[in-house]
């Protein structure tokens, strides 16, 4: 079977989320979450494959409590992919958004002083996202950055030495900012507070933390959720550039495939699981027969035309294809047949394929059932009946009726032109006299025998005038 246009944008779509969930996985998710949806997948796909009943009652039944569940547990990440795309704008860095290469040399002087005097610091240069979620408290600032600054904002005689320091761009934002501490046992037992609040916030944002340990005179950076003990001021510089060219790329690193090769191997695996999953859910190759009961409508009959009588009203229509295909509503389904040339008499009409209305495209009719339908049509004259009025029990005992008239007294209806010898009167709708107190008019319907028709397809009325008079009191 061809592959269709919406089968294309089908595949893309998952391919960009299973991505996004597979990234999300790697940096953020342990080791066992990820061994645990694997297999809880691959249950699923076994379940729908091989038509374990009971098991994919349990997954229908569990989804919306599972969900729930996950929701809860990960509304963090949750809430912070949902602000990287309603704040779009964060993601390109606005100008001056980096610090030249003599601002940064002064910083990493800075901290590699700090560090040779075992002074701890912990700086905190911004990425694309906004950190304001993640920090509490601090002192606004917005001083430019230099060593004396920098040096004296961590001096162990300041009250505030202990907090952090937020860097954007050429300038110092804040100082004596509270970070959060990190949930990742394994990367907080590293060292100290002030290593678990650097990687604490590397996992909630996408900052750059620069961790001088005040007990041990060492370097660390904190990206992404890892923690990396540097040897030199050299490895500081360089994970600083290559963070500043995430931020900022520059014309060189923006080539036209950067973005095909970063996380190739994620790519390729989001593709290759998302063609998997369209091979065994949505594709469905094998083909399939069904048979649906479809009603029989007509169109473009002539108006001086009517059916008598039409045999049968239902039929059977068989269709063939993949399962995908029949994903439509039955009750759309008809049979239309065209009765424009039709003439007076009893016809056999063959029931084909080009009248089936509302047909699902990429699925075959196979068998119509039965292969015709017997229509019995009369040629309809226009002629004037008279009309009775049509009356029921009596007039009380004290009314005498003396008068009894219909307004018109001839209708114009549509009868069979073969048969007009048959109709010779039209009646109204009873009237019942035992209700009747004083002379009235009364609106009455014109009941149209069988085979006539109304013109225009009115239906008539006329005026049935009662005259009574009282010949005394009622007696018992």
């Amino acid at each position: 079977m061809p592959v269709r246009i919406a089968d294309i944008l089908d595949i893309c779509v998952i391919t960009v989320l299973l991505y996004f969930g597979l990234l999300w996985l790697k940096l953020r998710a342990s080791r066992s979450l990820v061994v645990g949806i694997g297999c809880v997948t691959l249950l699923y796909f076994c379940a729908q494959r091989f038509d374990m009943f009971l098991t994919s009652w349990l997954f229908r039944a569990g989804f919306t409590a599972v969900l729930l569940t996950l929701v809860i547990v990960f509304q963090s990440d949750i809430r912070r992919a949902i602000e990287r795309f309603a704040v779009w704008s964060a993601f390109h860095a606005r100008p001056g958004s980096i610090a030249s290469s003599q601002t940064t040399d002064t910083l990493i002087e800075a901290v590699q002083k700090l560090a040779e005097n075992r002074i701890g610091a912990l700086i905190v240069i911004k990425g694309k996202e906004p950190l304001e979620r993640h920090i509490r408290g601090g002192v606004s600032l917005n001083g430019r950055i230099s060593f004396p600054l920098v040096y004296g904002l961590f001096n162990t005689q300041s009250p505030t030495h202990d907090g952090a320091v937020i860097i954007e761009g050429e300038r110092i934002d804040k100082f004596a900012v509270y970070l959060p501490l990190t949930q990742n046992v394994k990367e907080g037992n590293e060292a100290g507070t002030r290593h678990a609040a650097g990687v604490g916030l590397s996992e909630v944002s996408d900052a750059l933390v620069i961790i001088v340990s005040e007990e041990r005179g060492t370097i660390s950076v904190a990206l992404h959720g890892k923690l990396e003990q540097l040897t030199s001021p050299a490895m500081l510089s360089d994970r600083i550039y290559r963070f500043y060219q995430y931020v900022q790329p520059t014309k060189k690193t923006k080539n036209r495939l950067s973005w095909v090769r970063r996380n190739f191997g994620l790519k390729t695996l989001a593709v290759l699981l998302t063609v998997i999953m369209w091979l065994v859910f949505g594709y469905r190759a094998e083909t399939i027969h069904r048979t649906f009961l479809t009603p029989i409508e007509w169109r473009n009959l002539p108006s001086a035309m009517s059916i008598e009588s039409a045999k049968p009203m239902e039929a059977r229509v068989s269709l063939t294809g993949i399962e995908r295909n029949f994903n439509f509503d039955p009750n759309a389904l008809a049979i239309s047949l065209d009765l424009s040339d039709i003439h007076d008499g009893t016809h056999d009409i063959a029931l084909t394929e080009k009248d089936i209305a509302n047909k699902p495209s990429g699925l075959a009719i196979t068998q119509i059932e039965p292969r015709f339908v017997k229509v019995k049509v009369y040629a309809l004259t226009s002629e004037e009946l008279p009309v009775k009025a049509r009356t029921e029990k009596s007039l009380p005992k004290n009314l005498k009726l003396i008068g009894l008239s219909v307004e018109p007294e001839k209708i114009r209806v549509m009868i069979p032109q073969a048969r007009r010898e048959d109709f010779i009167v039209l009646h109204t709708e009873p009237i019942g006299l035992d209700e009747i107190t004083q002379s009235a008019t009364f609106r009455v319907k014109v009941v149209l025998p069988e085979l006539a028709q109304p013109v225009d397809n009115i239906q008539p009325y006329v005026k049935i005038k009662i005259d009574v008079q009282d010949v005394g009191k009622k007696t018992k």
